[in-house]
């Protein structure tokens, strides 16, 4: 049932979603198995980014991935990119994806001049991620929960 809601969930954002900054193309996704086996494969392909708050990312978050703020500016954008950003794939992930497609629709301009390779949305975001039981980490380590956001957004987290 929690996996069906979700499916709901991102179908909605998926159609609200903008459209990437200076172009017509909607916002690429990757599948939580797409990126769960490119991080396998190729983990220093990936620059992850994980745009929820402190609070949630504290809890638990996909392994290497890096915080910004939900509202980080492009400007900030490329001085957290550096040099790192050329031919590698930048996946931005929150909760359930809108947050992090606004970013990919804010941001995805910033990366490729960086030169990045491609700049995806996480699908579903850490809750798909955690509801297909991959791993999450905090500075513990591996754990078993992730932080639902609220009390709505809690009946689409498996655990």
């Amino acid at each position: 049932m929690k996996n069906a809601g979700l499916r709901v969930v991102e179908l909605l954002i998926r159609s609200t979603l903008p459209r990437s900054e200076g172009s017509n193309s909607a916002v690429q996704e990757i599948s939580v198995e797409e990126l769960s086996e490119q991080l396998q494969q190729h983990p220093s392909q990936i620059l992850l980014f994980d745009v929820r708050e402190e609070k949630e990312y504290v809890v638990s978050h996909i392994q290497g991935a890096v915080r910004l703020s939900p509202e980080i500016k492009s400007e900030e954008f490329r001085r957290v990119l550096g040099r790192t950003a050329p031919e590698k794939k930048i996946v931005f992930y929150c909760s359930v994806g809108k947050r992090s497609g606004d970013a990919v629709c804010r941001l995805e301009r910033a990366a490729k001049e960086s030169g990045a390779e491609a700049v995806f949305n996480l699908t579903g975001g850490i809750f798909r991620w955690h509801n297909s039981s991959l791993p999450v980490v905090n500075e513990q380590g591996v754990v078993r929960s992730v932080h639902p956001f609220n009390r709505f957004w809690q009946m689409f987290v498996d655990g």
